[in-house]
């Protein structure tokens, strides 16, 4: 951005030479010239100066889009510590929502693969759970064996 600025500033500087230099020249071919060369400079001097436009515009959204990254990083990290990493009986984990944190909210469990993606995702089910974002099955109960003598059947 400074060469661009640069190349404006000695475009129009050298155009305004050249103006001042016309009033010195005898015939209408030198100032028609002269007048040439004042337009390609300060042609030269307004494409460096749209060159500087479109570079602010691109680091203007550059910005924008690192300042909105920032603050959703900093509204995961809020969130993040709402929930608690927890294992299952099987050994299976999940992010289980903190008592404290719920803020009038059902109890739940979030998948760990969402979350370690930063995607609140929650699973659904009794013993077998599953995550409807990623598609992955949870076991968080044993199978209990079935009971021929109490069934009823029998």
């Amino acid at each position: 951005m400074i060469a661009e600025t640069g190349a404006a500033i000695k475009s129009i500087k050298l155009a305004m030479d050249m103006a001042k230099g016309i009033a010195a020249l005898k015939s209408e071919t030198e100032i028609n010239q002269a007048v040439i060369d004042i337009q390609r400079a300060l042609l030269e001097a307004q494409t460096a100066a749209l060159d500087d436009k479109q570079l602010i515009s691109r680091l203007v959204d550059e910005k924008s889009a690192l300042e909105k990254q920032l603050a959703d990083l900093d509204s995961w990290a809020t969130e993040k510590k709402r929930y608690r990493l927890t294992e299952s009986e099987v050994g299976t984990f999940t992010y289980e929502l903190r008592q404290e944190f719920a803020n009038g909210e059902a109890h739940h469990r979030l998948c760990v693969t969402c979350f370690e993606n930063q995607r609140k995702s929650i699973l659904h089910g009794l013993s077998k759970i599953t995550c409807h974002t990623c598609n992955k099955s949870i076991r968080i109960e044993r199978i209990k064996p079935y009971n021929h003598s109490t069934s009823g059947y029998f």
